[in-house]
């Protein structure tokens, strides 16, 4: 089984690109690194489900969305025109699709 490699920071940054076009709320850049942090312990973990064929990289991909369209409604809920670390770390609280990101 070849291994399938993450490059966590550019997943992130790809979907919160993808986000903030479809949506028009901008991901800051602690709300991006606030993702990446939290998955990096489990890199080993995520590669080798990706791997197995456990998990896609679409639902990593889409795991990450939900977490910032919850994390743009808490900002949105608080008056913020941005999703931020703070909203994102409560995102991940309230619903985390993907155990090992969260």
């Amino acid at each position: 089984m070849e291994r399938i490699r993450v490059d966590f920071a550019k997943l992130v940054s790809d979907v919160a690109e993808r986000f903030q076009s479809q949506h028009g709320i901008p991901v800051n850049p602690g709300a991006r690194y606030e993702l990446v942090k939290r998955a990096l312990p489990y890199q080993d973990q995520v590669e080798l489900e990706l791997s197995s064929g456990k998990i896609t990289t679409e639902f990593l991909e889409q795991s990450i969305y939900t977490v910032l369209e919850n994390a743009a409604e808490i900002a949105r809920e608080r008056g913020r025109t941005a999703v931020g670390e703070d909203t994102t770390e409560e995102s991940m609280k309230k619903y985390c699709p993907y155990l090992f990101w969260c």
